[in-house]
């Protein structure tokens, strides 16, 4: 046999706050807010040690930074390759040319724009 419900089935969340209420099955706390802040605590010994930790672990070697380095000369020549057209030789042959995206030579690039 089923058990008998003491909400009606179409009860809404609001309606079972209040019935958890007359059923005294709530607990009345009252919130405390200031004003001011409190003085922050001093961090113990143990959490310096494991900001200093962390710090010295997430230091930039120094092949990440040779990497970073090397990443923003890319960065550097493919702005400039934008801006211009970029033509690599290697004894006296075109290994690598790349015309300006706005020229009518220009690959079809996705937003360049097409001529002809």
């Amino acid at each position: 046999m089923p058990r008998p419900r003491s909400t009606p089935p179409t009860a809404t969340f609001l309606d079972a706050i209040i019935w958890f209420e007359s059923q005294g099955k709530t607990q009345t706390t009252s919130a405390h807010a200031a004003t001011e802040s409190a003085p922050a605590d001093e961090p113990s010994a143990e959490m310096v040690a494991a900001q200093a930790a962390y710090e010295k672990s997430s230091e930039k070697t120094d092949f990440s930074k040779k990497m970073d380095s090397v990443w923003e000369y890319l960065k550097k020549l493919f702005r400039l390759s934008l801006d211009t057209k970029f033509i690599a030789t290697r004894r006296d042959a075109i290994i690598l040319n790349i015309p300006h995206p706005d020229s009518p030579s220009s690959p079809c690039l996705p937003g360049a724009p097409r001529y002809g």
